[in-house]
């Protein structure tokens, strides 16, 4: 029986395929059985489209086998400093590398917290990928060897993104309607209104 995923929901459920292992008689990671934290080396770099950068694009480092994958998203200059195990760095080794730049139809870019929650918001339900479908984690041919010590991994991309929509800005909270001016009071030569001097003459 064949399942239908929108492309969002099927690159996460490759990244979860990748953690709990397609079965139990395909071989796991070795590298997973030094699961410590002091086995994970730095591994950072920067994504640009056609030399521009991007906030909150993914990239996910999948090894060949076993779920010792590592994830991070990019900053405004399109940094990343991967992180694996709930630690920072990945394991040495060999890995594919995907990138994704998901956008809700709001035009809100949706992060590595909107994928990963228990529950998908509308702008994940909503969500289209901007990265072509050869930069995906099932069909990406963009690798990465990682060393004993780490390494910094630049990947520029052949590819225009399109601007997003320009957020309105916020118009600040007043806290009430301020008073309406009134119009100064005409006075005459001797600096009284003239209200004031007609009264006087009065009693005069």
């Amino acid at each position: 029986m064949s399942i239908n995923l929108s492309r969002p929901q099927w690159l996460w459920t490759l990244l979860v395929m990748g953690v709990v292992g397609c079965s139990k008689s395909e071989p796991v990671d070795e590298r997973l059985a030094a699961a410590d934290p002091t086995a994970l080396v730095p591994v950072t770099g920067r994504v640009t489209f056609n030399g521009k950068p991007l906030a909150t694009v993914v990239v996910t480092f999948l090894p060949p086998r076993g779920p010792a994958l590592a994830v991070d998203e990019t900053d405004e200059e399109g940094n990343y400093e991967l992180k694996s195990m709930g630690g920072p760095g990945a394991l040495p080794g060999e890995y594919k590398v995907g990138i994704s730049y998901l956008v809700s139809d709001k035009g809100e870019p949706q992060g590595i917290g909107p994928r990963t929650a228990l529950v998908q918001g509308p702008g994940m339900l909503s969500a289209k990928e901007l990265v072509p479908k050869e930069y995906d984690l099932g069909r990406t041919k963009l690798t990465a060897k990682v060393g004993p010590k780490g390494g910094v991994f630049n990947f520029d991309l052949p590819v225009d993104i399109p601007e997003l929509p320009q957020k309105p800005a916020e118009k600040p909270a007043t806290e009430g309607k301020t008073p309406e001016e009134k119009p100064a009071e005409k006075t005459t030569s001797e600096g009284k209104s003239p209200e004031k001097k007609t009264a006087e003459q009065k009693k005069q």
